[in-house]
């Protein structure tokens, strides 16, 4: 049975924006395959239409059927990670040799290696009234 597996390097899951991924890819294929591809990507979830975009991509051209490669790649300086009640932007990196032989794993990009959270709209209510209220009066 063919097997890719990612690793990332130290284990991390946070990275800041224009910082460097570094991982490994490992595969055992029972054949010989054109090329082993990196993605890395961000995808939306939550309610609504659900939305992904590959933003880096590296090959492994003509890969032995077994084997180890180290990757570093750039990540983008955006859109930040940040989750929500509603809807969630995440980062992955993935490693396939096809649709149904891959690895996936999930990180976050964000200026200070820290979830975003973002605010439920009820919390934010009174701070909108208050910037709104303050358009009528003379300054």
């Amino acid at each position: 049975m063919d097997k890719i597996s990612l690793m990332l390097r130290d284990g991390r899951t946070s990275y800041r924006p224009g910082g460097k991924i570094r991982g490994e890819v490992e595969w055992d294929l029972s054949r010989d395959v054109r090329d082993i591809t990196i993605n890395i990507f961000w995808y939306t979830g939550g309610v609504g239409d659900q939305d992904s975009e590959a933003a880096v991509s590296e090959k492994i051209d003509m890969p032995m059927q077994n084997g180890r490669r180290s990757f570093e790649m750039e990540l983008p300086m955006a859109p930040y990670s940040y989750s929500g009640r509603i809807t969630s932007l995440k980062w992955a990196v993935e490693a396939s040799v096809s649709d149904e032989v891959k690895d996936v794993k999930e990180f976050s990009i964000t200026p200070d290696n820290r979830e975003i959270v973002l605010p439920e709209v009820k919390e934010q209510i009174p701070n909108i009234k208050k910037f709104l209220q303050s358009f009528g009066k003379k300054r």
